[in-house]
């Protein structure tokens, strides 16, 4: 529990309202992107000494648009360096997750904070185009150039 310990302090130094689950070793709080609000789980993962941040997509897919939302969350991935989306095909729910494998390592709210703005920033820049998919307004590749500002041929 010393993970979520400095998870708390370095929520409660950016003035962020949380819930605390020390059963299930978990915080989760919202988070107002530009655009749209989204639940965030931060999980220590205490007996392989992870922490994993987990960006819940508000919106499920129907199961007519998840190929192409999975089309989309393919070319999103390609060319993250840290995180991935993923998009559990039964139920529709699509989340973003940053992890870190902290084995031997001292935990400080530096870490934290690189690891949860991470995360929240990939999610409120990649959103947008992603609800183009899901409501049926552009393809992957024509979002993907709307977020990544590219042509798209």
């Amino acid at each position: 529990m010393a993970i979520l310990s400095t998870v708390k302090s370095f929520l409660d130094g950016e003035g962020v309202g949380f819930e605390m689950s020390e059963e299930e070793g978990s915080i989760r709080f919202s988070f107002s992107g530009d655009t749209e609000t989204w639940m965030v789980y931060i999980h220590d993962l205490e007996d392989s000494e992870r922490l994993a941040v987990l960006s819940v997509v508000p919106t499920l897919v129907m199961e007519s648009e998840r190929a192409e939302v999975g089309n989309f969350i393919q070319r999103c991935n390609f060319g993250l360096v840290v995180g991935n989306f993923e998009m559990d095909l039964d139920s529709g729910e699509v989340r973003f997750r940053t992890s870190m494998d902290l084995d031997g390592i001292t935990t400080n709210t530096d870490l934290v904070r690189n690891l949860v703005f991470g995360n929240v920033a990939v999610v409120n820049d990649y959103l947008p185009g992603l609800n183009r998919v899901i409501h049926g307004g552009l393809s992957a590749k024509e979002a993907i150039a709307l977020v990544e500002g590219e042509d798209e041929n």
